[in-house]
């Protein structure tokens, strides 16, 4: 029998097999289908093409009184179940809204039947958002601990360590390529087709299509705009933190500088007059990773320049020079020149954060700040009558 006919008859040996079954005579079946993004991209009739025996299965127990399942279907995207319903003929379908955080009443269900004293329950709330995964480690720790010592608030804080092993947890689920990759992903602002075949070259890892949507499947990486993505927020503080406690404190700009080096080339092989929109998303995420690799900073000021002149891009500017000067990722002298030319466009709010910051660093030189005030509301001045 062709490979093709043995998957299509999947289903329906299995639906033979349970009601067949005096197992499962007046019991409640329940099946689980997880992660199927993988193979549903937004066009349903893909999903009816590629998964075909899923649907037949399903279908078939519409017509069978006998066994009445429940399905659930989960995955990183919405399902589109005005079109599947078409195909599912009486199935009734709820539909569950997006899985986040739990909220704290049902944390404190979860942890109630986990045996966790009420006493502890608001800083297991506090330390994990109500996540599921980092609820069930910190039950997992909690019960380890309880075995060898008495418990206290302070037990339940996350540690480094913990989350090294909320990492470890995650990793082992992973190909070694895939966490090799996530290593510097976890840096990015956002990343693309291009940006994690260049992470991939740099550790020299062989990258096909296949893997590129393999790890935009997962559930950690969510697409923020259409080609475009972010790893899930959790994940990148405990790959970040895990890096910084078992590596050296200069591999977050080593990370940096790699993907500086790889945007620029990116920025290099993009047409100005095709994508406007992604010239500018790339010099944005430059900026961002060239200031923090540490030694970018000359050539940042040039795509500072470029944001503001070509694309009038002046509140990403001004945000980042006074988020920067405010955690000291860089000197005011480095951005001197260009917080000069273009004071006078920057908007208020930012205008006031700068003060402030230069304020506290520039004690021994007011008249800088005088001139800067000065410049911005020469250049304002109806905007200076409306402050009067």
């Amino acid at each position: 029998i062709p490979k093709e006919e043995k998957i299509e008859r999947l289903g329906t040996a299995l639906y033979l097999d349970l009601v067949n079954s005096e197992l499962h005579w007046g019991r409640k079946v329940f099946f689980l289908f997880d992660s199927y993004e993988k193979f549903y991209d937004g066009n349903c009739v893909r999903f009816m093409r590629a998964d075909k025996w899923i649907f037949n299965f399903i279908s078939s127990f519409s017509k069978e009184i006998s066994i009445k399942p429940v399905f659930i279907i989960a995955g990183r995207d919405r399902i589109p179940l005005n079109t599947l319903k078409k195909y599912l003929d009486d199935i009734k379908v709820i539909q569950l809204p997006e899985v986040k955080g739990l909220d704290f009443k049902f944390c404190v269900e979860y942890l109630n039947k986990c045996k966790i004293p009420v006493e502890f329950q608001d800083i297991v709330y506090s330390e994990t958002k109500g996540y599921p995964f980092s609820l069930y480690m910190l039950v997992l720790h909690y019960h380890q601990l309880k075995k060898n010592t008495t418990v206290t608030e302070a037990d339940l804080k996350l540690t480094a360590d913990d989350y090294n092993e909320l990492y470890q947890k995650v990793i082992d689920y992973l190909p070694r390529d895939v966490s090799r990759v996530l290593e510097s992903l976890a840096y990015c602002t956002w990343f693309d087709r291009t940006i994690l075949k260049g992470v991939a070259e740099k550790h020299f890892i062989a990258w096909s299509e296949q893997d590129y949507h393999d790890i935009t499947s997962y559930a950690f990486c969510r697409e923020v705009q259409e080609g475009k993505f972010i790893l899930q927020r959790d994940l990148k503080n405990i790959l970040r933190l895990n890096y910084l406690h078992n590596y050296s404190s200069q591999f977050p700009s080593q990370q940096h500088q790699t993907l500086f080096n790889i945007l620029q080339k990116y920025l290099e092989d993009t047409d100005a007059d095709d994508d406007m929109s992604l010239r500018i998303d790339i010099l944005r995420q430059l900026c961002y990773q060239g200031i923090l690799s540490g030694n970018k900073t000359q050539i940042v000021c040039q795509y500072f320049e470029s944001l503001i002149n070509d694309y009038d891009d002046v509140y990403f500017v001004s945000d980042l020079i006074v988020k920067s000067l405010i955690n000291k990722k860089i000197l005011y002298k480095t951005v001197e020149d260009i917080i000069k030319q273009h004071i006078q466009t920057f908007p208020l709010t930012k205008f006031h954060r700068l003060v402030d910051c230069l304020n506290s660093d520039l004690k021994n030189k007011p008249y800088m700040i005088i001139d800067l005030v000065k410049c911005y509301f020469d250049n304002n001045y109806i905007l200076c009558n409306e402050i009067k």
